[in-house]
């Protein structure tokens, strides 16, 4: 590869992307002591990030894959150090709101289902020594006494304790307000478009007009990561999952907790605005907000939440979620080459993930390669994309 002969900058860590899972990265770490640069092809947080509705609701997501469920429900322990730490750091609040989450039952017959779904999830916690929320089933009539705003044609709910959201927006600026509090530098409009290397190491990117070099390189740029590392022989393939959510605001409703139905959650926010979500398209690459999907979502939380149909409506979007063909994101060392490492692929959970991958992603780098933190993070080794590309080549 040649390299650019424009202006070159130096740092010890580079990092690609500037969603939360950059900024996560690049705050822990530059919290740490590394001298920390992150380069964001367009505005900080503006991608997917921005789109999110912000859940932490690892028990609600029945994740099926154990390492997975452990991790998340993992990183949800670690939000109230984080909201703290960011609150006196960069005088942000990213609005964490622990408040407990209800999961609505419209049949007798899923009772049974359902609660066989969350109990199976929870262990997952508890097998990784961690105290896992509680799960509580509420006939109608308790219920409606917790949450008077629930339909009474329902027959129960059950509400998980410790589960909650959190302002992806105000997060991510948080994170990125912080790291620089700490001394990163954080770098706007600039496209990555070669991964630097030499003699199996990697030692920067190149950009349009510009080189920079560091010590290792962390790949955070959803979608995009898979082409960045193409160039250097790694095949990641990760594809894009469309979901629409729409913003509705009513301040009669004064809902506290999240409301997660079959395809559907229902997430108040501050200043009266309550976000509906969200569909999933698997292969669309565009973002346009299809008429018939709001319909659909917004039919479908009304008749949860009745009074919905009262509430203001303020806007809706569409944003691309990474994929990946397991469904597990890639987190850690890229095998073959020194000094590249890899945090990408979150799909729809990259919010609740974020603070694990930042803080177990920031003490593996700075431990060294052969320390990882948590046996867990084994399950998202990016060689293991590599590993399936031989078994069926």
């Amino acid at each position: 590869m040649s390299y650019t002969t424009h202006q070159s900058q130096t740092t010890d860590m580079l990092i690609v992307g500037g969603g939360v899972i950059g900024c996560a990265i690049a705050y822990e770490l530059s919290k740490r002591g590394m001298q920390v640069t992150l380069l964001e092809r367009g505005r900080l947080g503006l991608g997917t990030t921005c789109t999110a509705a912000g859940m932490l609701a690892p028990v609600a997501e029945r994740f099926k894959h154990k390492g997975l469920g452990s991790f998340a429900r993992l990183s949800l322990d670690y939000f109230s150090i984080w909201a703290e730490e960011l609150w006196e750091q960069s005088h942000v609040d990213i609005e964490l709101r622990k408040r407990g989450l209800f999961i609505p039952v419209g049949s007798a017959e899923d009772v049974q289902d359902i609660q066989n779904e969350l109990q199976q999830t929870n262990t997952y916690s508890n097998e990784g020594g961690i105290d896992s929320g509680g799960i509580r089933w509420h006939p109608s009539s308790q219920m409606m006494k917790m949450e008077p705003r629930l339909s009474s044609e329902l027959q129960g709910a059950f509400f998980l304790t410790d589960e909650g959201h959190v302002s992806p927006t105000k997060l991510t600026f948080a994170l990125a307000r912080s790291a620089e509090r700490y001394g990163a530098r954080i770098v706007e409009s600039q496209t990555v478009t070669h991964i630097l290397h030499k003699s199996g190491r990697v030692i920067g990117v190149e950009t349009l007009g510009q080189s920079w070099h560091a010590g290792a390189v962390i790949i955070c740029s959803g979608l995009e990561s898979g082409m960045l590392t193409r160039d250097l022989g790694v095949d990641l393939t990760f594809y894009p999952v469309q979901g629409e959510l729409a913003v509705v605001r009513s301040h009669a409703l004064q809902m506290e907790s999240v409301v997660y139905g079959n395809g559907t959650y229902i997430v108040p926010k501050s200043e009266g605005n309550i976000y509906i979500g969200a569909t999933s398209h698997a292969m669309r690459y565009d973002r346009t907000v299809k008429v018939g999907a709001i319909q659909r979502l917004i039919s479908q939380a009304t008749c949860l939440v009745p009074a919905l149909a009262e509430a203001e409506w303020i806007q809706a979007w569409a944003g691309l979620r990474p994929a990946t063909t397991d469904g597990l994101p890639f987190i850690g060392p890229v095998k073959g080459y020194d000094g590249l490492w890899l945090a990408a692929g979150h799909y729809r959970n990259g919010i609740l993930l974020s603070a694990a991958t930042g803080i177990g992603l920031a003490q593996w780098i700075t431990d060294g390669v052969q320390q990882m933190p948590w046996p867990v993070m084994t399950h998202f080794a990016p060689q293991r994309a590599q590993v399936r590309a031989l078994e069926f080549s």
